[in-house]
């Protein structure tokens, strides 16, 4: 297995993309994604600026043919939970909350989610699917040098579409950050996998079929069911101070113990991902995410450096690797990766 990361760590003087890696051009100092982004600043900022304000009108109009409106996903963590809040309280939609859960959520994540749905009353579909794990398990053992949240997210997303399809559901929820687009070019390298391997995949997994990995898969499905979906978030600047108050206050939230990134409540599965992903590209896709929201003001590079600068928590990837009965060497990794990826001081 390739290490694709310099020993030293050097990040981008404008974003905390990782110019060190190969898979990350770079001159001057500065990553190639933030010149190309600096070269298209004014018309990406200037179409948000049309959009800001306008997710209300992106709701116009949507009536489902059964008993929701919205199918709203939720993980348990703030932006998505802020958005199922947000929506009730600003519409009359009828709502339904979704959750998958890949076999690695965090308890409290789950119980942020149960304070919600019952003290705004909003029926909640709890969903954990057995194909998940053998999915997860095989990528893995199979050694494919991708990130695993390229995996988790086809699986999400294409299930939420069928069963909002099942249900007659015409548009789908997420709390997705204006930094969180598949589209965004410094994710590819982590994203990308040839219609070739998933092929081979599929035959000698036939269980894989109902994921949606094959590009554009999950936009076809979306078309062809007259779904559409959409997030608040990238229609408005989150007020993270007055959305805490009113999670913490209303709905009794609460933080994960751990989790990487920093105050988020992703899953535990996540820590193996980061490891696995800064050894094979020298980066994950939050430095992805974190270094466009950088761009686009909703964050500083301080605050975006604070947020990805943590130890990974070396127990519950070895509780994560137990749960899928593999050992660090099934998966191309020793020991002394696991200690060295875990630690990514910038």
């Amino acid at each position: 297995m390739k290490n694709n990361m310099s020993t030293e760590v050097k990040l981008c003087k404008s974003c905390v993309r990782n110019i060190n890696s190969k898979y990350v051009p770079s001159s001057n100092g500065e990553c190639g994604y933030c010149q190309k982004f600096h070269e298209y600043e004014k018309n990406l900022k200037g179409r948000l600026k049309k959009i800001k304000g306008n997710f209300s009108k992106e709701l116009i109009g949507i009536k489902g043919k059964g008993d929701y409106d919205c199918l709203v996903m939720v993980s348990g963590g703030k932006d998505s939970i802020m958005a199922l809040y947000k929506i009730k309280k600003e519409t009359k939609l009828r709502l339904l909350a979704y959750t998958i859960d890949n076999g690695f959520e965090p308890v409290q994540a789950i119980e942020n989610i149960k304070n919600a749905v019952e003290k705004l009353e909003i029926d909640w579909i709890f969903d954990k699917p057995a194909y998940m794990l053998k999915t997860i398990k095989a990528i893995l053992q199979e050694k494919v040098e991708i990130s695993l949240c390229r995996f988790c997210a086809c699986m999400i997303v294409n299930r939420a579409v069928n069963i909002a399809h099942s249900l007659q559901i015409p548009c789908i929820i997420t709390g997705w950050s204006k930094g969180q687009s598949d589209k965004e070019p410094s994710r590819f390298p982590l994203w990308n996998i040839s219609e070739e391997k998933i092929d081979e995949l599929v035959k000698k997994y036939p269980f894989m079929k109902r994921i949606g990995l094959y590009k554009d898969e999950k936009e076809k499905l979306m078309s062809k069911y007259g779904i559409k979906v959409i997030s608040p978030w990238i229609f408005e600047k989150r007020d993270n101070v007055r959305n805490m108050k009113i999670l913490v206050s209303e709905l009794g939230w609460k933080k994960t113990v751990y989790s990487y990134p920093r105050n988020s409540t992703s899953c535990y599965l996540n820590l193996l991902q980061v490891i696995l992903s800064r050894k094979y590209f020298g980066y994950t896709h939050y430095d992805c995410e974190e270094s466009m929201l950088v761009g686009y003001e909703e964050k500083t590079r301080k605050q975006a450096i604070s947020t990805n600068n943590m130890d990974i928590n070396i127990t519950l990837v070895n509780q994560v690797l137990k749960k899928l009965e593999l050992k660090p060497k099934d998966i191309g990794l020793s020991v002394a990766d696991i200690k060295k990826y875990s630690k990514f001081y910038y």
